[in-house]
This record gives structure tokens, C-alpha cells and sequence, in this order.
């Protein structure tokens, strides 16, 4: 009983943000810099697609704030995680489960990545960091 009461308030929780974002303007959202076509896509996708984009993001090896600086790139990111199909092999990667491919494989967003990392001055790649740190156990 109480699994379906938490499903019935997140449903209860997800619409109200919909109306909400609906019942915005689209000038009030062009304040924030967001369309209406990123809100609804971002409401739609999967709850863990932030944490997900930050661990993909620090196995680059790029700061905490990376995502943050520029807009346009995080919500080409948050679009393709959200949308992604290899969510599980993301996250067996992420957890050091999947080692015998690179992020460039799987991940639609390894472009990204790897172009931060380089303007962050990062020149070691995902993979060899993962690796390592695998070896180090």
C-alpha cells in the first residue's frame, strides 16, 4: 500500500510541475533561458539523469561546476541523457561494473565530454582514468 501511495503523490508531484511549466509564458521562459520544448523534455526524462551527467562529467575529469558554464552545451547533454538508451550500461560503467568499453562507445554525450576536458586541461582520457582506478583496488 504505501508503494502505491508514493507512485499516486510522485504522479500527484510530476503533474503539478507540468501545469506549472505550461501555464508559463514563453517570454517568462525565455527569461530563464529555457524554451518550453527543454522544460517538458527535462520533466520527462528520468530522475537520475543529472547525477548521471555529473559522474560521467567528473570520470572526465572536469570540475563540479563544468556543467554549469555553458548553458547551451548542458542542455544539448541533459536532451541526449535523458533520452538515452544506454542507461544501463551507463550506470554499470559509472559503478566500475562494465570495463571493457570506453564512454565513447555508449555514451551519446562523450563528444561533450571530451571537449570540456580539454578546455578544462584535461588530458587524460575517461577510460584510462576508469581503468586505473579499477587497477588500483
Amino acid at each position: 500500500m504505501r508503494g502505491l501511495l508514493q507512485r499516486v503523490g510522485k504522479w500527484l508531484r510530476d503533474n503539478q510541475e507540468r501545469q506549472y511549466l505550461q501555464g508559463l509564458s514563453n517570454v517568462e521562459l525565455m527569461d530563464c533561458g529555457y524554451s518550453r520544448a527543454d522544460m517538458m523534455t527535462a520533466l520527462a526524462a528520468p530522475k537520475d539523469t543529472r547525477q548521471r551527467m555529473q559522474s560521467m562529467a567528473t570520470a572526465y575529469g572536469l570540475p563540479p561546476d563544468a556543467l554549469n558554464k555553458e548553458h547551451w552545451r548542458a542542455m544539448d547533454i541533459a536532451r541526449a541523457c535523458g533520452q538515452c538508451r544506454e542507461r544501463a550500461m551507463c550506470r554499470r560503467w559509472l559503478n566500475g561494473q562494465q570495463t571493457d568499453v570506453s564512454a565513447d562507445e555508449f555514451c551519446p554525450n562523450a563528444e561533450h565530454f571530451a571537449e570540456m576536458a580539454m578546455s578544462h586541461g584535461v588530458t587524460t582520457t575517461a577510460y584510462a582514468r576508469r581503468q586505473k582506478s579499477r587497477d588500483s583496488f
